[in-house]
């Protein structure tokens, strides 16, 4: 049966246009590590699942369709276990396989398609696999047409790509974790500097506040349609700019804080543009409606919603209540969805930090990582912002629900001092926590560092450890956990994007 098989798939005749209708897909990358193929297409009919180095189109017998790889591994891969069978009744079949652990595969890409093997009509669509060591993240195959200087938002599509959403840019890209391809096209809606760019359950996208053309907090909100693509615009109650903005558990927008008026020629009168307000978006109504108010004003904090569908405000620069004394936060506010309130009482936690960064865990927690931190003591008996001291913050605090709303646990031991990190959960209750902004700054710029680093920390049972870094610093970046277990992280600087596997 082999050898037919091989001379069968081997005699190419004229080359046809190239075909596709099934359906493949992939999971796993790593070195002496699973990867896992699926497939879907017609109902028990026999497939060959085929890879090779090479791609280019390779006619098949009968001229109806052509592979887009070559089939010099055609004898290896029908020897493997399961690339060779039947789709089941339902029209799919997963294949286990295992990648080896040879270092001479380290960063080889390897082309898969499957071809129905009894009449040789059919093709999948090209899968690549690239080995790579556990822990480490490697630049993808594809760059980016147009550098990503800040951070932005991903939304996952129904087809599995991953929609990129650049801050203060008219270009969005579109990456396929299939063949590691990025697409560049045009955003209709730009993300303002200081606005919130919040992924609804229904795949549109809530664009919210910022700074306006004028340099000061504005009010219009947009939900952004990618699948139009479209915008539509909305008024907020009052204009914001470096607030927070969650999906509540009941789908509702959640949006806090900010500055409602940007006054820099003082820092007390910065401090005066905060604002404790709070208001909600439904997203099906397409309404604004009011929220309660916090006990403090925040602003360049962070939203995240927990498993049970309230949201954890934490951090932020603010003013302590009644004295009106500024310090940076290190307090967190719970909105309770079911009461659609705040907690009265705040929680407390141990270091407190602005423009750090969070992420909600698979296991109903909530991780706030990074940050800065500043000492207004000096500055509050001088009045000279020359004693301001400024720096990046190295721990991170993880919120857990209790019977009393909530408490925090603080955990040590980051690398290195950073804000703006990227902050993405992974499954088991873990995350990574990579890149961000080392920052030292004393008012009177004696000691003055700011640099973007390339530390990734891996997050889990309430400790950190090194894991490995990456490829480029980024100074402001983002990232997301793709279909295919990998993990993408862009933006902060150049035009390449960093794939981790575990």
């Amino acid at each position: 049966m082999r050898p037919l098989l091989l001379s069968t798939l081997l005699l190419a005749l004229s080359c046809p246009a190239f075909s596709q209708g099934w359906d493949l897909d992939s999971q796993g990358g790593v070195l002496g590590a699973p990867v896992t193929f699926s497939i879907e297409g017609d109902a028990n009919r026999p497939y060959l699942l085929l890879f090779d180095l090479a791609e280019q189109s390779t006619p098949l017998p009968g001229g109806q369709a052509a592979l887009g790889i070559g089939v010099r591994f055609l004898g290896l891969a029908a020897g493997l276990p399961g690339f060779v069978g039947s789709l089941d009744a339902q029209g799919q079949r997963t294949i286990p396989a295992l990648l080896p652990n040879d270092a001479r595969l380290d960063g080889v890409r390897l082309s898969f398609q499957a071809v129905a093997l009894d009449v040789l009509d059919t093709v999948s669509n090209l899968v690549r696999v690239v080995g790579m060591p556990a822990e480490t993240a490697r630049p993808t195959l594809d760059a980016l047409d147009v550098p990503i200087t800040g951070n932005g938002a991903m939304v996952t599509l129904a087809d599995g790509r991953t929609l990129i959403l650049p801050a203060l840019s008219p270009v969005a890209h579109l990456f396929d974790p299939r063949l590691e391809e990025m697409t560049s096209l045009p955003l209709p809606c730009p993300i303002p500097l200081l606005a919130s760019a919040t992924p609804l359950p229904d795949g549109r996208v809530f664009i919210a506040g910022g700074l306006g053309v004028d340099g000061q907090p504005t009010d219009a909100a947009i939900v952004l349609d990618p699948s139009v693509p479209s915008c539509t615009g909305f008024q907020m109650s009052i204009a914001r700019a470096g607030h927070a903005a969650s999906v509540t558990g009941n789908g509702e927008v959640l949006i806090t804080g900010g500055f409602e008026i940007l006054d820099t020629t003082g820092i007390l009168q910065l401090f005066a543009g905060l604002r404790a307000s709070s208001e909600l978006f439904d997203p099906i109504t397409e309404t604004f409606r009011a929220g309660g108010s916090m006990l403090e004003p925040k602003a360049l904090h962070t939203a995240t919603t927990n498993g049970a569908g309230d949201v954890v405000v934490a951090g932020g620069l603010t003013l302590i209540p009644i004295v009106n004394v500024p310090f940076v936060s290190n307090t967190a506010y719970l909105w309770d969805t079911a009461s659609d309130g705040f907690s009265f009482i705040p929680q407390v936690f141990n270091t407190g930090r602005m423009l750090h960064s969070a992420a909600a865990l698979d296991n109903g927690r909530v991780l706030l990582a990074g940050g800065v931190n500043i000492d207004f003591t000096a500055f509050l008996n001088s009045g000279d912002p020359a004693d301001l001291a400024v720096a990046s913050v190295n721990s991170g605090e993880e919120w857990r629900t209790n019977i009393f709303g909530g408490t925090f646990t603080h955990v040590a031991g980051l690398q290195i001092a950073r804000a703006l990190p990227a902050v993405i959960a992974l499954p088991g209750g873990e995350a990574l926590v990579a890149g961000g902004l080392e920052i030292t700054l004393k008012g009177d710029l004696s000691e003055v560092t700011i640099n973007p680093r390339g530390e990734i920390d891996l997050y889990g049972s309430q400790s950190f450890r090194v894991t490995g870094g990456l490829t480029v610093p980024r100074a402001t970046p983002f990232g997301r956990v793709l279909d295919n277990d990998g993990v993408l992280i862009l933006g902060g600087g150049g035009s390449t994007a960093d794939l981790y596997r575990r």
